[in-house]
C-alpha cells in the first residue's frame, strides 16, 4: 500500500511538471489537443501515445543497453490493473505496444522499470471509442 502511494506521489508530481511545460505541437491540425506523454530521466527517453487512448497504446522508449522492461498499468486508486513484460529488450530504440482491452476508461498511471529501477512514470487516460 505504501508503495503505491509513493507511486501515485511521484506521478502526481510528474504529472504537474508535465502540465506547466509548454508544446510548440500542442494542438493537431484535425483540433485535437494532443496530450502524449514524453520524458527524460536521465539519459533514457521515453514517449507514450496516444493520449487519451481507445484501447492501443504505444510506448517508445531508448535503451542504453539491454534489459527487461516491465510497464505497468495502474487504476486511479494504485490498483495494479495490468502487468506486462518484456525481457531481452535490446541496445537503442525499443517500441511496444499495449493493448488495455478489458480496462475500463478513466484515468490510469502507468510506471515503467528497467532492471527493477523506476524509469517512467505518467498518466494516461483511457476513453470509450
Amino acid at each position: 500500500m505504501f508503495r503505491n502511494l509513493i507511486i501515485i506521489f511521484i506521478l502526481f508530481i510528474s504529472f504537474t511538471v508535465h502540465a506547466q511545460q509548454k508544446d510548440a505541437n500542442q494542438f493537431a491540425t484535425d483540433k485535437h489537443i494532443r496530450t502524449n506523454i514524453n520524458d527524460t530521466i536521465g539519459n533514457k527517453i521515453v514517449k507514450a501515445y496516444p493520449n487519451p487512448v481507445y484501447n492501443e497504446l504505444n510506448i517508445d522508449f531508448i535503451s542504453e543497453n539491454e534489459a527487461t522492461i516491465r510497464i505497468e498499468i495502474l487504476g486511479s486508486m494504485g490498483e495494479r490493473l495490468r502487468t506486462y513484460i518484456f525481457p531481452n529488450t535490446s541496445k537503442g530504440k525499443n517500441q511496444f505496444k499495449l493493448l488495455l482491452d478489458g480496462i475500463k476508461e478513466g484515468n490510469l498511471y502507468l510506471t515503467a522499470y528497467q532492471d527493477g529501477n523506476l524509469i517512467f512514470a505518467g498518466m494516461i487516460i483511457k476513453v470509450k471509442m
